[in-house]
């Protein structure tokens, strides 16, 4: 009896992004990723969680390297009003031994500058996850690869309020030389939660 109320409680009161398993895993159709295409495309279609006058999105390579603007949105006249550098260490950080990252400065409405310089700011400006894009940027910035020919390691299942996710670790396969199927569930509010990893 006690066993059945507080299992009862426990279904009440949980969270969805804290109470996926790998048992959810057994049901439904996976589809593998669409093929890769360059990260500029995906942020083409990324929908921030806010209104924003112009943004433009940052690749930087190497330390104190060059800034270079790879893709921007908005009413181009108020790219004036960005004037102070970006700092911080970026989002989407890759590239080991060496390092690359990306940024995303904004325009408010009120004409104040947003910088998008961390991986919790970069969660923040997306906001909700509108499209399997975003999904896919998510997944980058958490270290995480996709390989379009498994299943294992590279596909989806959309569900009403998340997507679980079969992932490859890209630089684990290769020191390891053999390949990683993790699990994962990115709720559609933007948590990202680790279920568990296997090699096969």
């Amino acid at each position: 009896m006690l066993k059945s109320i507080l299992t009862l409680l426990f279904t009440a009161c949980c969270n969805l992004a804290l109470c996926q398993s790998a048992a959810d895993f057994n049901h439904g159709t996976f589809t593998l990723f669409p093929h890769y295409k360059e990260d500029i495309a995906y942020f083409a279609n990324i929908i921030p969680d806010s209104t924003f006058l112009y943004w433009q999105c940052l690749y930087v390579s190497g330390i104190g390297g060059k800034r270079e603007v790879v893709f921007e949105k908005g009413d181009i006249n108020y790219v004036k009003l960005i004037n102070k550098p970006v700092d911080g260490y970026g989002f989407m950080i890759s590239c080991p031994p060496g390092y690359c990252a990306y940024y995303i400065i904004a325009v408010r409405p009120d004409k104040t500058i947003l910088q998008v310089n961390n991986s919790e700011k970069f969660k923040t400006f997306l906001g909700k996850i509108d499209n399997l894009d975003e999904v896919r940027l998510v997944i980058k910035d958490h270290n995480y690869t996709i390989y379009n020919n498994s299943l294992k390691s590279g596909s989806y299942q959309e569900r009403k309020d998340d997507y679980l996710l079969y992932l490859g670790e890209y630089f684990s396969d290769l020191m390891s030389n053999r390949k990683t199927s993790t699990k994962a569930v990115l709720t559609k509010a933007g948590e990202f939660r680790l279920i568990e990893s296997t090699t096969y």
